[in-house]
């Protein structure tokens, strides 16, 4: 629907709000003021209706979870009738559709809280229909997911799970585990698009042997994070350009959840782990030239060369524009030999890189691909950054001489289901080593 349509559809349904609210005005004798001297607003936000709705809300409302999982509502615009007494009498959800009826039962709960300062006509205070959008999800504050208003709870345990419950000394007794499966499944439906908890759900699921389930959990989740994070154009020159980005998308999470596929594919021995490689690596590279690893909206952006690309296509001159595509595919060729390469988020790239690049090809694919850095005349961080890995490489060679024990650390949360404590120590070594010589809490944080 377009915004033009949308507009009159909304305005029809405040019209019919209206309309359908004499009847309950004429039954209570309530006098609507159609045009008071000031409209009604919430107490401790005067002049800020959006900022007193808001805070009322994250207060108040707690989303049902039922109607969460079955209908996903981030907000309601509503026409609430406030009585002189500043309380909100009746009100009516602008709406095409009926929301679910435990959410619309919620709403009607917290909405009969709601107090106001009435609107005044020559002082007087009247009854009045006010507009009022109240949002139903609450942005986290440790990333930039929206949650449903009450289950914020809900969502730091995911968090724990995900990000601190691998840790060995917490509990991964079967008690716990059952508890951290039954969270980090619930929780890739109660937040969709969230990588960290689909991730960390998948790497439980392979630490209890289910891979085949764990890889198709990635599969299924990486492709529609990146058609919900950014769209992409190809230029004419055949560069691919990313636009649109989404406030909840990350580049880093992007290249750590396409690195999960190619571990996973690798673990299973599957006929995909060759390209499920490729396609990690070539993501890496991108993000290497375009620097989009954090939300379009933050200042982290590296996206000058993006716009550049972009405005190729504005140029009508051909002989200008050919000259411009040259530069911007030198200036590509210089970032991936890391002339660069001055910021540590590039430099953790390149570190990324390189660790794709170990666990698919060995020492010699690692070795190789640095003697090419080398000879491309890198920036001197770069290069200092590279030898830093490749010392705390040597100094870890005995914990990471057995490839597919690295990669079984990488990919499951939690030791594999049935190891014993000596096992488990070596399993949380090895991920430690790996941890010290790659950026692999830079990639996961």
């Amino acid at each position: 629907m377009s915004l033009i349509m949308k507009d009159v559809a909304r305005k029809i349904l405040m019209f019919m709000a209206l309309l359908s609210a004499v009847s309950t005005v004429q039954a209570r004798k309530v006098y609507v003021c159609d045009d008071p001297d000031q409209q009604a607003i919430l107490p401790g936000v005067p002049g800020s209706r959006e900022d007193g709705v808001t805070r009322f809300a994250n207060k108040n409302v707690k989303y049902p979870l039922e109607a969460w999982r079955s209908q996903k509502w981030f907000g309601v615009e509503a026409m609430g009738l406030v009585d002189a007494n500043g309380h909100v009498i009746d009100f009516e959800l602008m709406a095409d559709e009926e929301p679910h009826p435990l959410l619309m039962t919620e709403l009607r709960r917290a909405i009969e809280k709601m107090e106001w300062y009435p609107a005044l006509k020559d002082g007087v205070p009247v009854a009045s229909w006010q507009y009022f959008y109240m949002p139903l999800t609450k942005k986290s504050s440790r990333s930039d997911y929206w949650v449903p208003l009450g289950m914020e709870e809900r969502f730091d345990l995911t968090n724990l799970y995900a990000f601190k419950w691998e840790e060995p000394e917490w509990d991964h007794g079967t008690a716990e585990m059952r508890k951290a499966l039954d969270c980090l499944g619930e929780s890739t439906y109660l937040f969709p698009g969230y990588a960290p908890a689909t991730i960390a759900y998948a790497r439980l699921l392979a630490a209890q042997g289910r891979g085949a389930q764990a890889l198709s959990q990635i599969e299924v989740f990486l492709p529609g994070y990146q058609a919900n994070g950014y769209n992409v154009e190809v230029t004419e020159e055949g560069d691919t350009l990313q636009t649109g980005m989404s406030p909840e998308y990350s580049g880093r999470t992007e290249v750590w959840t396409a690195t999960v596929r190619a571990l996973l594919h690798d673990m299973m021995q599957s006929p995909g782990c060759a390209s499920a490689y490729d396609d990690a690596i070539s993501l890496t590279e991108r993000r290497m030239i375009d620097g989009l690893l954090f939300p379009e909206c933050t200042s982290k952006n590296d996206t000058w060369l993006s716009a550049r690309m972009h405005n190729l296509k504005y140029i009508k001159d051909r002989e200008h524009r050919e000259v411009a595509a040259a530069a911007i595919r030198q200036e590509k060729a210089d970032k991936r030999a890391g002339k660069s390469a001055e910021t540590k988020d590039q430099q953790n790239l390149f570190g990324v890189k390189a660790m794709l690049l170990w666990l698919r090809d060995g020492d010699a694919g690692l070795d190789r691909w640095i003697g090419q850095i080398r000879a491309g005349k890198p920036s001197g961080k770069l290069l200092k950054y590279l030898s830093k890995l490749e010392k705390r490489k040597r100094e870890n060679e005995q914990l990471l001489s057995d490839r597919r024990a690295v990669i079984v650390s990488l990919v499951c949360l939690v030791p594999p289901e049935g190891t014993d404590e000596a096992a488990a120590n070596d399993f949380y070594a090895r991920r430690k080593a790996v941890a010290d010589v790659f950026p692999l809490q830079w990639l996961t944080e």
